[in-house]
C-alpha cells in the first residue's frame, strides 16, 4: 500500500510496519483497519487538520 498526498504535500510514500528497519510496503490486510497515518514514516506525516 501506497499513501499519496500529492494533493497536499505532494509526496508518494509507502506505508509500511517497519520504516526505521526498511521494510516492504504494507499489504492491504496488514493495512485493514489501522490509521494510514500510523503506517507513515515519522518524518513524512502531513499535518492534520486543525
Amino acid at each position: 500500500m501506497w499513501w499519496d498526498g500529492r494533493a497536499t504535500c505532494d509526496l508518494i510514500v509507502p506505508l509500511s510496519l517497519d520504516h526505521a528497519g526498511g521494510g516492504l510496503p504494507a499489504t492491504f490486510g496488514e493495512w485493514l483497519g489501522r490509521d494510514s497515518r500510523d503506517l507513515l514514516p515519522p518524518d513524512e506525516w502531513p499535518r492534520r487538520p486543525v
